[in-house]
């Protein structure tokens, strides 16, 4: 059986691997926690949220945004996905 901790792990790294990248509300139906309070420190030192769509190249150069409510990769936080889960998994923790 996974620890809490683990679950949110999991959920983080298969979330983001996914086009329509974690929904918020799923998020916290199965952890119990605010995905967007617990993330919006390392989204911000990340320069914040892109306006573009998920897997779309951001012009700001940023690396997260957000499609439909949902926390997503752009093409620039797709090729660095190893590092932004580091950072996320240490505010989710």
């Amino acid at each position: 059986k996974m620890s809490r901790e683990q679950q949110k792990l999991e959920l983080l790294l298969l979330g983001l691997r996914r086009v329509e990248g974690i929904n918020p509300e799923q998020w916290e139906k199965r952890t119990g926690s605010d995905l967007v309070n617990q993330t919006q420190k390392a989204i911000k030192k990340m320069g914040g949220l892109a306006k573009t769509a998920s897997f779309s190249p951001s012009f700001e150069d940023k690396l997260l945004t957000t499609k439909n409510g949902n926390l997503c990769l752009t093409q620039e936080g797709l090729l660095l996905y190893d590092t932004i889960c580091m950072d996320l998994a240490e505010t989710i923790a």
